[in-house]
Parts: C-alpha cells; sequence; structure tokens
C-alpha cells in the first residue's frame, strides 16, 4: 500500500472528465457545516485530483463522509450526470442523509407504504409489477400519476424525485444500488460515484444476490396458477419434483452442495417454461377477475417474484457450473427435515449462493469517477481478488490516524491457549469462557462497562450460564428482545456486560464517548469444513483460499476493535481471548496502530495495563 504524503498535483477540470481539481474539491467544501478543512483531508482530494478514481484506507475520525460527500458536490456543480454515495446498510442512509440535509436518500420498497390496498401493506408485501390497473403509479419520465388527480405513490415518486436533478447527490444502501443499476436500468451510469465501507461490499452484493428456493413456495404458485396458466403451472410442478427427489438423496438436517450433474437436471427443467408467458398469463387473471387481488395478496406477491426469480434460477444453475474456461461463481446447497416441526411450512429448499461476485462488482463501476472508502481495506490484493476492485488500476492510499494511539490498547495473552477444535476439548472452550466472564466482572468493579463478542451461540448461551452463577450483570438479545433493542439498552445505561455473537455486534454498533471502553473477543471465526461454503471455496479459490481467509479475518478484528473509538478523545481496549490472533493480528493491523498491541501480558497483566490506560 501507498501512503498518501500531500504530494497531489492540481489537474485542471477540463483535461480530465470525471476527475476534479483540486481547487473544485477545496471549494466544494462545506465550511458553514463543518467548518474548515483538517489536513488529512486536503490530502486526501490532492490524491483525487491526481489519479481520479482510487480507493482510501481512511482511518475513523478523518471524516471520510465528508471526503466522499464534497468529492460528489465538486461533480455536481459540473452537471456531468447522476451522483451516488452508496453505504452498506439503510441505517447508514439516514445518518448521511442527517448530515447532509441536501442529498437525497433512497429506499427500497419496504419503507413505503402501498396506496393501492387499503389495509397498511408496505410496497414489498404487494405484487406491485402485477397491479396494471394501479392509479398511483408514477410516470419515471413525467411525474404524472397513471389516474388523474390520484395521490401519488410514494416509493414511485421518491425514485422519480431521485432521477430529477442530476446534480443531487443520492444516498442509498450497497443493495439498492445494485438492483437499480444491474436490473431495473432506472437511472444512467452515475457521473460520479463513492462506495463508503467499501471492504463490506463483497458481503453485501452476495446477500443480495442470495436466496432460498422452497417447496412452499413453488407449490404455492403452481396451485394459483394451475387454472390461469397450467402449463406453466405443470412446467413448475416438474421442476418442484425433481428438485424434491434430488434434495432427498441427501442427509437429513446437513447442508449439502449439489454436484454439477443435478444442477444440469434441474437447468433442463427450468429452461422449458416460458417465463415470458407465465407473466402475461398472471396479468391476464387479474384483468379477468379470475385473480382475485385482494384474497390472493400474499401468494400473488410470492409470484411475482418467483416470475423474476426463475430468470434469476437459470443464471445462478449456469454460473454453479464448471467448464473449461471459468470455474463456478455461485453454488448450491441442498436442506431438508426428515421430521420437521409442527407448523413448519417450508420442509425442503435449495439455497443458491451467488459467492464470486467480483465480475458483478466491476460492473456497477461504470462511473467517470468512483472512490471507494474504508476504515480497514487490509492487503490490496485480496481486496482487489474479492471486490474486483484491482489495486493495479484503481490505485489505493492509506492514511494514518491522527488520534492518540496511547489511548487505546490491542491485547493478546500470553497465557491464552488456541481454541481450535484439534487442538482443544469442549472443556477448554468453557475454560475460556470463564475467563471472560470473570475479567468482565473485574472490569465491572472497576467501574468499566464491557461489550463481549463470541462466534457462535452455543458459546453465547455457556457465557449467559456462567454470567449468571457469577452474578454479572449482562444484557443480551433473546426471549422478545432483538439485537438492536438491546444494543440500545446498553447504549441507554442498562447492564455492565453486552453480550452477543461476532455477526450481531462485530459491526455497525458505535459504543462512543465512554459507553463501553473495553472490549472481548472469544475466538477468530475460522471456516468450518463441513460448511458447503468452505467446501465451495477450496474449490473456488484453491491455494489462494488461506489468504482470503485470513484477510476475512482481520477485518472482522479490526471492526470489533473499533467499537468504541469514534473519536480523538475516546479511550479502549480490546482483549482477544484465543492464542491463534497472534497467526495474523499484528501483521494485519495498519502500521500506525501496531505500538498499541501487547502480546507479551498475561491476562491479569493485561487488565492491569488496561485500567491504567482508561484512567
Amino acid at each position: 500500500m501507498t501512503n498518501s504524503k500531500g504530494e497531489g498535483t492540481t489537474v485542471p477540470s477540463s483535461q480530465h472528465r470525471g476527475r476534479p481539481s483540486f481547487e473544485e474539491l477545496t471549494s466544494a467544501w462545506p465550511r458553514r457545516r463543518l467548518g474548515p478543512m483538517w489536513s488529512e483531508q486536503e490530502e486526501a482530494f490532492e490524491v483525487i485530483a491526481k489519479h481520479g478514481s482510487c480507493t482510501l484506507e481512511v482511518p475513523t475520525g478523518m471524516g471520510k463522509t465528508a471526503i466522499g460527500y464534497t468529492t460528489l458536490k465538486a461533480l455536481g456543480n459540473r452537471g456531468e450526470g447522476p451522483l451516488f454515495y452508496i453505504v452498506p446498510t439503510k441505517t447508514l442512509v439516514g445518518q448521511v442523509a442527517e448530515m447532509f440535509p441536501d442529498v437525497t436518500p433512497a429506499y427500497g420498497r419496504n419503507e413505503f407504504d402501498c396506496l393501492y390496498y387499503d389495509e397498511p401493506y408496505k410496497a414489498d408485501e404487494v405484487p406491485c409489477l402485477l397491479l396494471q390497473d394501479c392509479v398511483h403509479r408514477v410516470d419515471q419520465e413525467t411525474g404524472r400519476t397513471a389516474g388523474r388527480g390520484a395521490e401519488r405513490c410514494p416509493y414511485y415518486h421518491a425514485k422519480y424525485q431521485a432521477k430529477r436533478d442530476p446534480s443531487r447527490i443520492v444516498v442509498c444502501s450497497m443493495s439498492f444500488y445494485l438492483f437499480t443499476q444491474l436490473f431495473s436500468k432506472e437511472f444512467e451510469n452515475p457521473a460520479g460515484l463513492v462506495i463508503d465501507e467499501v471492504q463490506q461490499m463483497p458481503d453485501v452484493v452476495r446477500n443480495a444476490l442470495s436466496f432460498d428456493i422452497t417447496d412452499y413456495q413453488l407449490q404455492r404458485a403452481i396451485n394459483l396458477l394451475s387454472t390461469t396458466a397450467a402449463d406453466e403451472a405443470a412446467g413448475l410442478e416438474i421442476f418442484l419434483d425433481t428438485m424434491l427427489r434430488i434434495i432427498r438423496l441427501k442427509p437429513s438436517k446437513v447442508p449439502v452442495m449439489l454436484e454439477d450433474v443435478e444442477l444440469q437436471e434441474l437447468l433442463l427443467v427450468l429452461r422449458d417454461i416460458d417465463r415470458d408467458g407465465l407473466r402475461r398469463k398472471i396479468a391476464e387473471g387479474i384483468r379477468s377477475g379470475d385473480i382475485d387481488v385482494v384474497k390472493e395478496r400474499e401468494v400473488l406477491t410470492k409470484v411475482e417474484r418467483l416470475v423474476y426469480d426463475l430468470y434469476r434460477y437459470v443464471r445462478a444453475f449456469e454460473f454453479s457450473l464448471s467448464n473449461e474456461t471459468q470455474r463456478p461463481l455461485n453454488y448450491t446447497y441442498a436442506v431438508w427435515d426428515k421430521e420437521p416441526a409442527e407448523g413448519k411450512k417450508v420442509h425442503n429448499k435449495l439455497t443458491v449462493k451467488s459467492y464470486y461476485v467480483a465480475p458483478v462488482i466491476k460492473k456497477l463501476l461504470s462511473a467517470n469517477l468512483t472512490v471507494s472508502l474504508g476504515a480497514t481495506i487490509g492487503d490490496p490484493n485480496v481486496f482487489g481478488y474479492e471486490s474486483g476492485i484491482d489495486p493495479r488500476r484503481t490505485p489505493m492510499f492509506t492514511f494514518d490516524s491522527s488520534f492518540p494511539v496511547g489511548n487505546t490498547r490491542i491485547y493478546v495473552p500470553s497465557d491464552s491457549f488456541s481454541l481450535a477444535e484439534k487442538e482443544v476439548k469442549n472443556r477448554g472452550k468453557a475454560t475460556m469462557v470463564r475467563r471472560m466472564v470473570r475479567s468482565a466482572k473485574t472490569f465491572n468493579q472497576k467501574g468499566e462497562r464491557v461489550l463481549c463478542l463470541v462466534v457462535s451461540d452455543t458459546e453465547r448461551q455457556r457465557f449467559i450460564r456462567m454470567a449468571t452463577e457469577d452474578d454479572v450483570n449482562f444484557i443480551t438479545y433473546g426471549d422478545g428482545v432483538t439485537a438492536r433493542e438491546a444494543a440500545d439498552r446498553f447504549r441507554a445505561g442498562e447492564g455492565k456486560v453486552l453480550l452477543g455473537t461476532d455477526a450481531q455486534y462485530g459491526q455497525g454498533v458505535d459504543l462512543p464517548d465512554g459507553i463501553c471502553r473495553v472490549i472481548f473477543y472469544l475466538r477468530p471465526g475460522y471456516p468450518r469444513p463441513d460448511d458447503p461454503q468452505t467446501q465451495f471455496e477450496e474449490k473456488r479459490f484453491r491455494s489462494q483460499k488461506w489468504a482470503i481467509w485470513q484477510w476475512r479475518l482481520i477485518m472482522k478484528a479490526m471492526q470489533v476493535r473499533g467499537r468504541n473509538i469514534r473519536g480523538p478523545e475516546d479511550r479502549g481496549v480490546t482483549i482477544f481471548f484465543d492464542s491463534r490472533f497472534r497467526r495474523f493480528l499484528f501483521g494485519g493491523m495498519p502500521k500506525w496502530l501496531q505500538p498499541s498491541y501487547r502480546g507479551d501480558l498475561t491476562l491479569q497483566e493485561c487488565i492491569e495495563d488496561a485500567l491504567k490506560v482508561l484512567k
């Protein structure tokens, strides 16, 4: 990685479409709202002016949101086309919109009420595209409703507003941007694109493009279509029968990857289904009254998605197959219950994982200028392999933190041991969890609150039992309490320990201003050999798999460590309990953070040192 140290060169804007000059960038800085620029922000603008599209590893507290906003604002002054600021979650969409009120937030259907039905449904709970008689639909060219004088559909009106002014910055989630750019094509190719927390983009895209095919979903569609689209319903029934036969050849309740020959068999059936004919017959059934849109709302919504998904099924299965020139991009696994729980609707399912998404992300990066931002990006080559953002073509720059490194510590106790399954019995894990519980109690007695992170829910339940025995005042989710509610209650002052898995609290939970100055992390989440994802990665990445796995572990560890250090005055420490963290933690962290590392102290010495740092 290259360190940016203010060697930027001013480039006249007239010479480079999509590359703003340093003067354009600094002139666009929102001084009234944010005050004067910091020197680190000026350095970032020098890099953008000199190199254009680039990736910036910007530590917490450097104001990366302001850097991204200002970059797009400078491009907006040129009026060259749409501008997008994309973030991992819709929560962050709201945060950016609150910080900069002149941007236009854009959300998916689930954030808007549907006006077609009398009942209070969200737009994603109705078969919107099949309701051709909806008077509330907003024409995306004119802004007029389908019915004269009708109230505008809030979802379509919001999209129309977002597209009206090319100089306005549209803030949206990564998944929203993915679908609008790749599938609906509702927006022109952007002139400027800023990707915030870019290291999360591969996982977000994977999740957005992955889906389940269930027996319940297919059977409900077949039942609805049997009278209005008999031929297509028969095709779906053949697909369902084929799917069930393949699934039942696998062990019960154990996720198992499908073989190429099984995928080929499913593909042959899918290709025979007339997907366009199916869509037409559903629309005709609605118009004729054969399908009651009120009574059948729920199943019609599922069918609408199924019609769309049939195209995805074919593509996904094709990309799951190997050939002479290409390794697989996706994988599919089967799960079924031999004795399903009472009332359970889904008994058999295929899960399609759109996994190697670098080619998809490349297609999304069509802007004249793309600036990617992240607090921790790590090895640029592994990041490039995962994301498709090639560091050889899109240069990467790392900035040092201005936060006092003496305000934080990162510990791996010298008397810790490995929790690898091959190296320790189940009792060893119990011992380490007990250490976490008692260490948390020690910090609590000194007035410090603790975030305790484990990897599995089994470990979480073990912590709950031990913490209850030791009279530790903790809060966690479950029994009707969501993970978000538990975190909110902890931030409000309830409990002395917040407990959860790294999947729930490893990112997205900020604990600044002394809310929680101590973080415990039990063990790194190495991939399980019996997991279909691991099996696919063995097949797909081959010798590169260990570099990728280690990169992910480093990203997770750095995200965990940063939960309580959000400003220059914050103090916080993180204790990594498993000795395996020694293998990658120090070498994987940014150089500016390495002085905070302590690996030669016992757990008791770590606690004593931490209390001195936190004074």
